[in-house]
């Protein structure tokens, strides 16, 4: 890249002003007409794609054919002597709208100017025939004297050229997509318009109108839902300003403003007339709210993970052993990812895929003596888990599964190996081979070795199970194993399109083979998990039930149906297929976990707590389940069970870090601070994490050690910046330490840390009530209102965050509505500790209201 201090052509490198994915942007001199200039380079890494190029040498070309003051003037494109090509670009004195909108909402009138002047440059670029594309806060920059400028012309194209979009990806920017681009239909000018109205949207309420916590999801989101009118975000909107915005909105170009001319008109007329009033409210000074209470405790519960799903389908088969080492009657099994030797890329999926289909059958694996247990595939990619140690660490793994595969000429050659994680000594191996032409009896030779390598006998109804809708045709077993390897990685499309189109091809081959068609169910399903497109779904559940249809000894089909069904709000299908499976294999501890969350979706807390216990009693010794079923005591408010559960979670994985911080957690809120202390100085110890820092600052903090807090807080923020509850913890120290202004400025991190979360995850009630306390912190009460109530609608039966939102309301001074939470959250089971300890809350424990509801509980 270039130096700053060298001359390229005739312009002098001053210093770098920024970059994105597509640029590379310094400061210039331009030496000949004495002007400080922009030059624009292409990242390094993007110099030899021919695409990119073009498209950086489009944007030049295009935004220097557009004469407007509205829109960033390109002087000329040039080369460096070194083959570079670099744009020459005005240089303004101003910032990006992007980076107003961090600072908070915009007032009226400043919106109405900036879109005006927005939809002034769009309509000399849509009058020239060019659509921009990428219309965000980040490529419109106001300057200083308020003139606005819209730049980055990479994504623009011809409305004459090609209607459809066939480019690499999506082009544009996925909050600010109109569903047009999202679904590669036509994009024209009123795409533009659609992405315009999602910036005035965030300028107006500080928020953007469609969200999700996953790309996949904001997809879904801006293609069907509706947002909620800016005016219950934020009071203060002129009702014609909400009813352009939500116009812009409509999913349906049609009904949208058609041009930019007519959106002008509309914005002129709105500027031009009394329209009520149009200041924002300004966000006030910082209060003394949360000091030692809710807000800080917001980051103690770190919950593990523990959704060790039965990776649905998968081959069923297993591993081996030739020398006699024992192993131990409980078995804790991992299975590492294969080594691949010297594979290709078709190669090396089919040994992902053998990985994926080796654990998959050992989870339907029901010994007749001794207990099993095994961590899903997903998991151990999930937490990049390589070694035998580390899953001994993370999972509390006592034997790991580790093996490579080789293709030779005539076939494979498979060798597996047994070992133990603490020493890791290899107890047992097998090596064998297996001819091309009999390949499809992989299946049955490694469900009978794993048997041996492990010591396990298995019961008649067991190895029907496993050895449930395989094949006997070597090509169509080939390339369903090649495309569960694809599956592996379902991340992108591109490889789930890949997997499709094998499954399909292994069912031409064997018209009768269950598994391909169980497979492909999956992919369909993943795809939705993508994007989002709800047709994904009907051809998933349609293939998994053909797959059942064909054999209906297959559990994981049912497991899986199960899911989908529950993923899509369907929770008495779900239950049903959950108990379908358990008929078939009532051992199966997975499709018990599953069926306790649908039942708790349903309401059915009885239902629900014993198929969790029954996990439990199938498992005892697998944390896991132990995990799920403290969550689910959390969630309705049994403390003290969740304690039990998860000090069995530490006992069972006693060098774990996440499960200690989620003892300490539970502890903190029972008021056993010495023992909180204790655990979370233990996960630190053990690995000097985030969530241990933070949660040991959150117990300082009650403990009057600010100091010592603020310094943990730090400590985690050096490790991960994004998380806003320990932006928001550091904040009250900072507040509780006298340093009013570094307050401020965490609070207002954390506000932004938060927001950007929750349009990914829209559903979070927890975050959304987080956002209302900064809000209360910031002085902007109107807000932290809307966010309360919010978060209220999302959880009504969480009793923690009732307990949180009560005493919200006790800081806005509704001490009714606060008393009446309480009351529930108390009757729930919610502790008192946290109204007790908080000095904020003196007032409210010396309502007499207050204290009967005290003597309730102690009755």
């Amino acid at each position: 890249m270039p130096e700053v201090g060298k001359t390229i052509s005739h312009y002098k490198i001053l210093k770098k002003l920024g970059e994105g994915g597509m640029g590379v942007v310094y400061k210039a001199e331009d030496t000949k007409l004495k002007r400080d200039v922009a030059l624009k380079f292409l990242p390094p890494e993007l110099t030899g794609d021919l695409d990119a190029r073009s498209r950086f040498v489009r944007e030049a070309q295009t935004a220097s054919a557009l004469d407007h003051p509205n829109i960033g003037a390109i002087h000329e494109i040039d080369e460096s002597d070194d083959g570079r090509t670099f744009i020459c670009m005005a240089l303004y004195d101003g910032e990006t709208l992007k980076q107003k909108i961090e600072r908070g909402p915009l007032g009226v009138d400043e919106t109405v100017s900036i879109a005006m002047q927005v939809v002034s440059g769009l309509q000399k670029a849509h009058d020239a025939g060019i659509v921009h594309r990428d219309i965000k806060p980040g490529n419109i920059i106001v300057t200083r004297d308020g003139t606005v400028k819209i730049v980055d012309f990479g994504l623009a194209k011809l409305s004459t050229a090609a209607q459809t979009v066939s480019e690499k990806g999506r082009p544009g920017t996925a909050a600010y997509m109109s569903p047009e681009q999202i679904q590669n239909g036509v994009v024209d000018a009123r795409s533009d318009l659609f992405s315009l109205g999602v910036v005035l949207y965030e300028m107006l309420t500080g928020t953007r109108p469609f969200g999700g916590e996953h790309e996949a999801a904001l997809f879904y989101s801006i293609i069907y839902n509706e947002p909620a009118p800016p005016r219950s975000i934020r009071s203060g909107i002129p009702e014609v300003l909400e009813e352009i915005v939500m116009q812009l909105l409509q999913k349906n170009p049609a009904k949208r403003p058609q041009t930019a001319i007519e959106l002008f008109t509309s914005l002129k007329e709105l500027s031009a007339g009394p329209v009520g009033a149009k200041a924002l409210p300004k966000i006030a000074g910082v209060s003394r709210f949360i000091s030692r209470r809710n807000l800080a405790i917001a980051s103690v519960i770190t919950l593990l993970a523990a959704t060790i799903l039965l990776n649905p389908f998968g081959w069923r088969s297993a591993v081996y052993t030739i020398f006699g080492i024992g192993v131990p009657a409980e078995k804790r099994v991992v299975v590492l990812p294969f080594t691949c030797i010297g594979c290709d890329q078709k190669e090396t999926a089919m040994s992902d895929g053998l990985m994926e289909t080796m654990t998959s059958a050992l989870t339907e694996f029901q010994p007749s003596k001794g207990s099993l247990w095994v961590v899903a595939s997903s998991e151990v990619r999930g937490n990049d888990i390589r070694s035998p140690r580390e899953a001994r660490r993370v999972f509390g793994a006592n034997l790991v599964v580790t093996g490579s595969m080789q293709h030779e000429e005539n076939g494979l050659r498979l060798t597996l190996n047994l070992v133990d994680p603490r020493t890791s000594r290899q107890l047992r191996s097998q090596l064998f081979d297996e001819s091309s032409a009999n390949i499809s009896r992989l299946q049955d030779r490694i469900v009978d070795a794993v048997t041996e390598l492990l010591d396990i006998k298995l019961e008649p109804q067991s190895l029907n199970i496993v050895r449930a809708g395989a094949t006997d045709k070597s090509s169509a077993y080939e390339l369903y194993l090649e495309g569960r390897g694809y599956m592996q990685r379902y991340e992108t499309m591109k490889n789930l399109d890949v997997a499709t189109s094998l499954f399909r091809k292994a069912f031409e081959v064997d018209p009768g083979y269950a598994l391909a068609y169980a497979g492909l169910g999956e992919a369909y399903w993943k795809m939705f998990e993508n994007d989002m497109d709800p047709h994904w779904v009907d051809s998933a559940i349609a293939y998994c039930a053909k797959a059942a249809q064909l054999n209906d000894r297959l559990v994981p089909v049912r497991i899986t149906l199960g899911i989908i069904y529950a993923g899509t709000g369907q929770n008495e299908k779900a239950v049903s297929q959950f108990e379908d499976a358990i008929r078939l294999d009532p051992v199966n501890g997975y499709a018990y976990s599953e069926l306790g969350k649908a039942y708790s979706h349903l309401g059915d807390t009885v239902r629900a707590e014993a198929a969790f216990r029954k996990a439990v009693s199938i498992s005892p010794t697998y944390w896991g389940f132990h995990s799920e079923l403290g969550r689910y005591y959390i969630t309705i408010g049994r403390m003290h069970d969740a304690v039990r559960e998860y000090r069995k979670v530490v006992e069972l994985t006693p060098d774990n870090h996440l499960g200690y911080n989620n003892l300490g957690a539970l502890y903190f809120y029972l008021n056993q601070w010495d023992s909180a202390l204790a655990v979370f100085e233990k996960s630190i110890a053990l690995q000097p994490n985030y969530h241990g820092y933070s949660n040991l600052g959150t117990l300082l903090y009650y403990k009057g050690d600010l100091a010592g807090a603020a310094q943990a807080y730090e400590k985690a923020l050096k490790l991960d910046d994004k998380n806003c509850t320990v932006w928001a913890n550091l904040a009250a120290a900072y507040l509780e330490m006298g340093q009013r202004d570094n307050s401020a400025n965490a609070y207002r991190m954390a506000v932004k840390k938060a927001e950007a979360v929750l349009d990914h995850s829209p559903q979070n009630a927890e975050l959304t009530w987080q956002i209302a306390a900064y809000c209360l912190a910031l002085g902007d009460s109107g807000k932290a209102r809307k966010y309360l109530s919010k978060s209220l609608s999302l959880a009504p039966n969480n009793v923690v965050l009732l307990g949180h939102i009560a005493m919200s309301y006790e800081e806005l001074g509704e001490r009714g509505e606060a008393l009446e939470l309480l009351a529930i959250a108390f009757r729930k089971g919610y502790s008192p500790t946290e109204v007790e300890n908080a000095p904020e809350m003196k007032n409210l424990r010396a309502d007499k209201r207050y204290q009967q509801l005290l003597k309730g509980l102690k009755k």
